[in-house]
């Protein structure tokens, strides 16, 4: 059954959502969470962003209207004065609670650890959409997209910090071990054509991203 643009493009944006709010607490100059606004990060970063967009429209085949998803949900539009301070649940959650709640981020400490856990997280939930986006695509039988999905990653890992400048290798490594046997066990519910599509891609994003 084919899935619809908005429903691949959900699964892709809300980690790339979430490595923006890492990246913006990981960039809070010395004045503190609730003197940075999530906003000027992103604004910082329009190049990156603009960039990842265009090879996830390439990735899973989604439309303008469809990509706008990411540009006009997204917090520091919706609530453009929204601050670091704003969205600690957020950076919570990205980071599975490495840290209790709410993780005091004026300690350097802390806030490394929430961005170096959360950046791994949301890195590894992001290939993991996108190889599910490139499956879908009824002409990709080689694993032609593989390069475009590194890309991807590598870009979104420097928009998470200094701690993921390499990020594809260590991405991929998590990605294997965490979420990749999910589709491709046995007894998964995932469809054969769907498991061929994502051990295939395991394979070819092993050579490049090593």
């Amino acid at each position: 059954m084919r899935v619809s643009e908005e429903a691949l493009a959900y699964e892709i944006f809300g980690p790339l959502w979430g490595l923006v709010h890492l990246g913006a607490a990981a960039s809070m100059p010395p004045g503190g969470p609730g003197e940075f606004r999530v906003a000027d990060f992103a604004r910082s970063r329009g190049g990156e962003l603009d960039r990842i967009l265009g090879l996830v429209a390439r990735i899973g085949g989604l439309s303008p209207a469809v990509l706008d998803i990411f540009r006009n949900r997204a917090i520091w539009v919706s609530a453009a004065d929204t601050t670091v301070a704003d969205i600690v649940g957020y950076l919570a959650i990205h980071s599975g609670y490495i840290e209790d709640f709410p993780p005091d981020l004026a300690d350097p400490e802390v806030l490394g650890r929430v961005v170096a856990v959360g950046g791994d997280l949301q890195l590894a939930s992001l290939l993991h959409a996108l190889v599910g986006a490139a499956v879908t695509q009824a002409a990709e039988l080689t694993g032609e997209l593989a390069p475009a999905i590194v890309e991807v990653v590598r870009l979104a890992g420097v928009l998470a910090g200094p701690d993921h400048v390499t990020a594809p290798s260590q991405t991929l490594r998590l990605w294997r071990a965490a979420l990749l046997p999910g589709v491709l066990r046995p007894d998964s519910p995932s469809p054969a054509e769907i498991k061929a599509g994502f051990r295939r891609y395991a394979h070819v994003l092993g050579r490049l991203a090593a």
